[in-house]
């Protein structure tokens, strides 16, 4: 054989003996972790959902975080108008059987669900104020899983319906705590007590 030869036989069982370099953890083919599934899916309530829902947005109507920005004197108003307001929403109005009252035209209501207990743990309502104009609502997310994100994950949802329904700007009017870091959006405009954004 010539010195080609043995060369390049050299260099061959050079290489097939490194391969195993391969499989050590930090130097090259480095197995990924396997991607952990979004433990809360967004997705349009259903009928079986109304009693979740209107718990968790009891639940939430007079939480003091949710009420800390309004004046004193609205807070007072809160809390004496407050039971009549909701008792007529939870059996006469918009959240007696939210399935049905929230998915006219121009309305939708999106619930955020843990993946793993298939509970409902937050929601949030659109729906159309004037021409043009959408209004989100009921943003609202259950004690134990808020500060995961899932209030701004109901909030894209909602957004992302805006566009789909042709509104060219969509609102909130709410002190709930949740508004704070959605206006770290530049597209989101701080309102005195909730917020705004151009689509």
């Amino acid at each position: 054989k010539g010195v080609a030869d043995f060369v390049v036989g050299d260099l061959a069982l050079a290489l097939s003996s490194m391969d195993f370099l391969r499989n050590l953890p930090f130097i090259g083919n480095k197995k990924k972790a396997p991607e952990k599934p979004d433990p809360v899916v967004i997705r349009v309530c259903e009928d079986a959902d109304n009693a979740a829902i209107r718990a968790i947005w009891l639940q939430g109507m007079f939480a003091p975080e949710n009420i800390r920005h309004h004046p004193l004197w609205i807070r007072v108003l809160v809390y004496i108008i407050g039971p009549i307001f909701t008792y007529w929403s939870l059996w006469v109005g918009d959240m007696s059987r939210p399935s049905k009252c929230w998915t006219r035209a121009g309305r939708v209501m999106f619930v955020a669900e843990d993946t793993e207990t298939k509970e409902v743990v937050g929601l949030a309502a659109l729906r159309r104020d004037r021409d043009g104009v959408g209004e989100i609502q009921r943003l609202t997310v259950a004690e134990g899983f808020r500060k995961r994100g899932i209030g701004r994950k109901l909030l894209d949802a909602s957004v992302k319906a805006a566009r789909e329904f042709g509104y060219k700007k969509v609102y909130g009017m709410s002190g709930n705590s949740v508004i704070e870091k959605i206006c770290t959006d530049a597209k989101a405009t701080r309102l005195a007590r909730g917020f705004e954004m151009e689509l």
